[in-house]
């Protein structure tokens, strides 16, 4: 009678555990679905954002040529695009000296030129294009977004033929601080 009641609670035991731990696949399951719809809507909010050519992107990351990263201010460190005017701020305070811009860097404003735009929906790519011109020089500069509001913005050009990536969540303007330094 023992061996039957200690069989019977094992084997109450071992599907009470197995429920348990169906419940927490179902839960993390759940949870990914309810993450992956997030930022599903957030990448739809930054295409039209996009569209609208109204958004800025501060870089919480910049990746140079060289493969140097570094974690950069945001407030001083962005792409801003509005009504058709856009501009590019890089000042990494790697140096001494006030830059360009007096923020130690460069500024680029002027004039969307040749903007392109492209979807793909089946992969929730979207990509814009376009350049720049200043007169502290030009920048040819792409914005791409995969899935999400985290934007990847490569810029070629700029001064001296400086390339870089700049890593960032893609907003409405103003929901981001930042300064602006002089453009020459």
């Amino acid at each position: 009678m023992k061996k039957f009641i200690l069989i019977l609670l094992s084997a109450l035991f071992v599907t009470t555990s197995f429920a348990q731990e169906l419940s927490k696949k179902e839960a993390r399951q759940a949870k990914r679905e309810e993450e992956k719809k997030e930022a599903h809507e957030k990448y739809l909010k930054a295409v039209q954002l996009m569209k609208d050519k109204t958004f800025i992107v501060t870089a919480q990351t910049i990746t140079f040529r060289s493969g140097q990263q570094i974690f950069p201010d945001e407030s001083i460190n962005f792409l801003k695009v509005n009504e058709g005017k856009g501009v590019i701020q890089i000042a990494p305070r790697t140096a001494m000296n006030p830059g360009f811009n007096g923020l130690g860097g460069i500024t680029i404003e002027g004039d969307l030129r040749n903007v392109k735009e492209n979807e793909n929906e089946k992969k929730n790519h979207y990509t814009m294009s376009f350049t720049i011109n200043g007169l502290a020089g030009s920048a040819q500069i792409t914005v791409n977004l995969y899935g999400s509001d985290q934007a990847s913005v490569m810029v070629q050009g700029m001064y001296s033929g400086v390339s870089f990536t700049l890593n960032g969540i893609l907003e409405p303007i103003g929901d981001a601080t930042i300064y602006q330094g002089s453009d020459y």
